[in-house]
């Protein structure tokens, strides 16, 4: 982010430059994601010290049962060494709950310091004065050898106890309400399987001294070392089981699970058990845990190794928070003694720091300045008369040499001063241990605006110490602005809030060296620190037409550096030209970090006071490249936007060439808020640098134009609501597409550019040049639609492209190209403010047709058909038809006699629009019914020269089922005794309609035609289903047969004119024919009622009889109605006559009066009516039912009673 690199510098409070050594460490570090190294960080040890009584240092005393052979187990070498080799002497992911937040945490490391006192006797002096407890250990280790319970109640726990009454004599744990924690790490040592069995079986049946019971024993025990090795299976077991003793074990107490060694996976002996169950009752306190393995020299297993591990982790953080509880203690004590109350306060912080908690070690100090009165006062007593020696060590951070300096004090007073600048680096150190870097800053700058603010108040009006004052300003932030360097310089860093607080600071040190540049009165440039209007925007300088500047390449002068003095603050006030150095090294350094704070307007303000300052320094280039980069930012802000450009435009034609001043020229017009006057200044140097310019320069973006490509009646734009990013239309080959060109110019005149074009590319090709982020080749252009001299006019202007695509693809309307004089101006996608439009060209559906005439076959004719094929829009490059028809169908052509089953025919290459026309001869026979003649036409065509594609037209003719009539009703009408009239229904099949011109008929011998009934049929149009109907009476001249048969001849044609000829014969029963009617006589019926009056709604029997005597031997039908307004019937009321004649019937009076008739009777037979003649007894009375009066009223009762 700096401008500059750091350099080296001697501040006004630290010779040795303790303080930016200090501060360059720390973001190193920061900066450096990888490194393991300590990098100036905190990173202090815990003190875990072991007592192991097995080193041969130990000088033990051996029992002589087990002295020939015991042996030295080495346990504190062989625990060191695994926690070097594999763990590099640290402990991870240690759980912890904090006792003032209540927050349940995990410390990601303990960095451990192992020391030894070897035999059971502490052999190490521990800190009496609570200021110095974070000197002792913070917790112990006790290493015990066990061979059993007995040389455990004898040896070992009389040497843990000695440990642990050592311990209590400590003033640090003579206040605990319980015993210290420490942890036990016991060693079961078996020093042979006899001598493994014998202590078992004195642990477990003491006084059992017979042979025979020893004899016993052996045996129970080989048998269960035999089992063991078919069962050995499950883990060491936790740290809480192992400190807990074998409260899950449920072995019997003769009973004992046996270690074996060549087994990755074991049980707990019975002795480890009990050992851990009998130290945990001893010391409640401490907690115990077993590596057996270490008694065979074996490494020990994952779990058991952990389970270790886990214990001291937990013994650690115990001890920490009784330690800190007792640090507590004391600090009630000495809360009157500040000087005590530092160093205990300290030492607590110190404690909190060996575990790594830096933030609660931050806290100590914190409290420690809120309880230390009355520092500031202190601090403006002393003035500057600074001890130099005493500020180096307070800057150094060494505790041990500051504590040594405040304990020489008399009073804490007396390094008030030096104790601001040790709480400083204590802080910041721990703030680098946590990682926070934006703490560190706000923590300088909170020390920095204190000191100030302390010192000025002190100085009052003396110029001098003014001067001393803010220089110390300066040189503080100057300081701090070096070391962040290494931190700010990543390209990847993204910390808006260190930023925002870097800014504070060096806004503060801006200040200090303003603040000096008055009290010293140094002549440095006008405007500096300050804002006045630009000269070149001043009503009084002229604009001269633009012309190309003859000193084009010349450089800035050279910006005065200090970068390589020792002393930068002492330079930069002893000239002006290192004043200004300065101030422009922190002006810049600001606008940066105001920008990456996301303050960009700020940021924008600053860079815009360095360019004032490098243009009165002949700066040009410097300011240009400048005022560049605040445009951009400034691009948003449209009130300013035009401001900044129209001065860039000011600065860079006068040194810049035509094409690189261009690109400035160009944004001008694109900008809002333009004055008329300015913008017709700039205007004119557009037009003189576009027309001397004499090599072709291209523009990618410019504003000055501004596009949208619109499809069709589509116009996409974010205006026009349209915001996906993706628009996709489909055509197909031969349709024509409009693409209309939008061009909004923001020019203040006319302007006529040579040609304006659209470049179409294939998808996949724009794709690949969108994922490498490159233009489209000019070689992947598909086609470029063009325009040529074009007139652009202010606003908006159209301008149509109409494209007809003849192959098929996925295009995209890319690059729209503007070519004015050797200058091209292009827009791509990406630029334009619209979605990018893609055009889908799918192969065209063929427009060709194929029809025939007539498109149906009858069988038993030969007809003559026209097959038509049509192209449409297609250009036909070859083709050919194939007739095929199914069996009793021929086809031929009609030139040609020859008939087959199959025939093919030959298309010539046509153009669009054309039609061919092929006559072709069908028979279809007889037994040709429902068969079909398939057509089938295979085309190769294309659409304007273009991709080639083929076509297939299918077409078939089916042949009818049957004739084009058929017969659908045939019958025989008698009407007398010699005439009948015979009646034929012929239903078209014909899916088009047929005009029946004539008919005949042939009729048998005993029939004669007397008239033809049907003159008014001739020439109908008859249509498929539609039925026409004949009928013929005739004369019977003979006996008539039962069945009678005719044939009728019909003859009709077709749409197109052809005749047809068919023949039907008509075979229909004859029924008897009829005696005349005025030869039969009335028939007789008696209607006998079963009475002649009665009620509305009653029935009455009612009895016909019929006088049958001249109806035998036929068939005769009867039928009974009434009128529904008198009577109900019910009963037979329809059928064939009964054998007696006679009727029984049920009618119901349906209103009262007289009823003057009963039923009506009509009988049939062979479908003529026979006249009757009916006698009934007089007309019906009927009467209204009687009436009879009601009464209701309420029944009382309860639901018991009922109703």
């Amino acid at each position: 982010m700096p401008a500059d690199p750091p350099t080296a510098s001697a501040t006004y409070f630290d010779q040795e430059n303790l303080f930016l050594e200090h501060l360059s460490s720390g973001f190193a570090y920061l900066n450096d994601k990888s490194t393991d190294t300590d990098n100036d960080v905190p990173r202090s040890k815990i003190s875990v010290h072991f007592l192991d009584p097995t080193s041969a240092a130990s000088g033990r005393i051996q029992s002589p049962r087990t002295a020939d052979a015991s042996r030295h187990l080495e346990l504190y070498q062989k625990i060191t060494k695994i926690l070097s080799r594999e763990y590099k002497n640290t402990l991870k992911d240690i759980p912890y709950k904090n006792v003032r937040t209540g927050e349940s945490i995990t410390i990601p490391e303990f960095s451990l310091q192992p020391t030894v006192s070897h035999g059971g006797i502490l052999m190490v002096d521990r800190a009496e004065d609570a200021s110095e407890w974070h000197q002792n250990p913070m917790t112990y280790v006790y290493l015990a050898e066990c061979h059993s319970l007995e040389h455990y109640r004898l040896k070992v726990k009389p040497s843990i106890q000695i440990f642990v009454s050592q311990l209590q004599a400590n003033p640090e744990f003579k206040n605990n309400e319980t015993l210290p924690n420490f942890l036990i790490v016991v060693v079961p040592n078996y020093q042979s399987i006899s001598d493994d069995a014998s202590t078992i079986s004195n642990s477990s049946s003491v006084g059992e001294s017979t042979s025979s019971g020893a004899k016993s024993r052996v045996a129970a025990f080989a048998s269960r070392v035999a089992a063991a090795r078919h069962r050995i299976s499950g883990t060491a077991g936790s740290a809480e089981e192992l400190g807990g003793g074998g409260g899950g074990n449920n072995s019997s107490d003769d009973e004992m699970d046996v270690i074996v060694a060549d087994s990755p996976i074991r049980h707990k002996t019975k002795l480890e058990r009990d050992l851990l169950r009998k130290m945990h009752a001893d010391f409640p306190s401490a907690r115990v845990c077993a590596l057996a393995s270490f008694a065979r020299d074996e490494t020990p297993p994952f779990l058991e190794w952990e389970s270790f591990l886990s214990a001291l982790g937990a013994t650690i953080v115990d001890n920490l928070q009784d330690k800190c509880r007792n640090y507590k203690e004391v600090l009630k004590k000495v809360s009157a003694d500040h000087r005590q109350y530092f160093l205990v306060k300290e030492s607590m912080a110190f404690s909190y720091e060996q575990c790594q908690l830096y933030a609660d070690a931050l806290v100590q100090y914190e409290e420690l300045r809120a309880m230390l009165p009355n520092w500031d006062k202190q601090s403006a007593k002393r003035g500057l008369a600074i001890n130099y020696t005493s500020l180096q060590i307070a800057l150094q951070g060494d505790p041990l040499a500051f504590r040594q300096y405040a304990r020489a004090a008399a009073s804490v007073t007396e390094v008030a001063y030096e104790l601001e600048y040790y709480f400083l680096v204590r802080e910041t150190k721990y703030l680098f241990a946590m990682k926070d870097a934006n703490a560190v800053l706000q923590r300088c700058l909170g020390f920095a605006r204190k000191m100030w603010q302390v010192q000025e108040g002190r100085a009052g009006n003396d110029t001098n110490r003014l001067i001393e004052v803010n220089k110390w300003g300066l040189e503080f932030g100057w300081v701090v602005k070096e070391a962040t360097y290494s931190y700010t310089e990543n390209p990847n860093f993204e910390d808006q809030a260190f930023s925002a607080t870097l800014c504070e600071l060096m806004g503060f040190t801006r200040l200090r060296l303003l603040r000096m540049g008055k009290l010293m009165e140094i002549p440095v440039t006008p405007n500096l620190g300050g804002q006045d209007f630009p000269d070149d925007l001043k009503t009084n300088v002229e604009w001269t037409p633009w012309s190309e500047p003859t000193n084009s390449s010349r450089e800035d002068p050279e910006e005065a550096s200090l970068r390589n003095n020792a002393n930068v603050v002492a330079d930069a006030l002893s000239t002006k030209e290192g004043f200004e150095w300065i101030y422009m090294s922190l002006t810049k350094l600001l606008a940066a970090n105001q920008e990456a704070s996301g303050k960009k307007r700020l940021a924008s303000c600053l860079r815009l006071e360095a360019i004032d300052i490098a243009i009165k320094q002949n700066r040009l280039r410097t300011a240009a490249q400048e005022m560049f980069k605040v445009a951009q930012e400034c691009e948003e802000w449209k009130s300013c936007y035009f401001f900044l450009l129209f001065r860039l435009c000011q600065l860079e034609r006068q040194f810049e060439s035509g094409t690189k001043y261009l690109e400035t020229l160009v944004c001008c017009f694109g900008a809002p808020h333009a004055p008329p006057k300015a913008k017709d200044v700039v205007f004119r140097d557009l037009l003189a640098v576009i027309s001397g310019c004499d090599t072709t320069t291209i523009l990618s973006g410019a504003p000055l134009f501004q596009t949208i490509v619109s499809l069709d009646e589509f116009e996409l734009s974010a205006a026009n609501g349209t915001e996906r990013k993706l628009f996709k239309r489909v055509y197909t080959i031969g349709d024509t597409v409009t693409v209309k060109i939008i061009v909004t110019s923001q020019l203040p005149e006319d302007v006529k550019v040579g040609s304006l074009s659209i470049s179409l590319v294939p998808f996949q090709s724009y794709v690949a040049a969108m994922e490498d982020s490159i233009e489209v080749k000019e070689s992947e252009v598909f086609i470029e639609l063009q325009l040529s001299d074009v007139t652009v006019k202010p606003g908006r202007n159209e301008y149509q492209y109409k494209w007809v695509p003849n192959r098929s693809g996925q295009f995209i309307l890319s690059t729209i190209s503007m070519s004015w004089n050797n200058i091209i101006f292009t827009y791509n996608p990406k630029k334009r403010k619209q979605p990018t439009i893609r055009v889908d060209v799918i192969p065209c559906e063929h427009s060709q047709t194929l029809t025939i005439a007539p498109d149906y076959l009858i069988p038993g004719h030969t007809q003559n058909l026209l097959l038509k094929f049509n192209s449409g829009k297609d250009t036909i490059i070859q083709g050919k038809s194939q007739l095929v028809g199914s069996p009793g169908i021929f086809v031929g052509k009609q030139d040609d006699d020859t008939l087959l089953s199959a025939l093919e025919i030959d298309l010539d290459s046509t153009s669009a629009d054309s039609i061919v026309s092929i006559p072709i001869r069908v028979q279809c026979a007889d037994n040709g019914g429902g068969g079909v003649l398939k057509v089938q036409t295979n085309t190769r065509f294309c659409r304007d020269q273009g991709e080639e594609f083929e076509a297939q037209l299918d077409i078939a003719v089916p042949a009818l089922g049957q004739t084009g009539f058929v017969i659908e009703e045939v019958t025989v009408i008698p009407y007398r005794s010699d005439r009948l009239v015979l009646h034929a229904a012929f239903e078209c099949h014909a899916p088009k309609s047929f005009l029946v011109r004539k008919w005949k008929i042939e009729l048998p011998a005993y029939l004669k035609l007397t008239a033809d009934l049907n003159e008014t049929l001739a020439n109908t149009d008859v249509c498929c289903g539609e039925t026409i109907m004949l009928n013929f009476e005739c004369r019977v001249t003979g006996d008539v047969p039962n069945t009678v048969k005719a044939t009728v001849v019909l003859v009709f044609d077709n749409e197109e004119g052809v005749a047809f000829e068919e023949s039907h014969i008509l075979r229909q029963a004859c029924p008897k024919m009829p005696l005349p009617l005025a030869e039969m006589p009335p028939v007789s019926v008696n209607l006998m009622p079963s009475a002649i009056q009665g009620t509305v709604g009653r029935p009455v029997h009612i009895k016909c009889n019929v006088d049958a005597s001249g109806l035998s031997g036929q068939e005769v039908c009867y039928k009974v109605t009434s009128d529904a307004s008198d009577w109900i019937i019910s009963g037979r009321t329809e059928g064939p006559l009964p054998e007696n004649a006679e009727l029984d019937l049920v009618g119901i009076p349906t209103r009262p009066g007289t009823l003057s008739s009963y039923v009506q009777l009509s009988l049939r037979r062979n479908g003529y009516e026979l006249p009757i003649s009916i006698s009934q007894p007089g007309p019906f009375h009927a009467s209204d039912p009687p009436l009879h009066s009601a009464v209701a009223y309420p029944i009382t009762g309860t639901s018991e009673d009922g109703i």
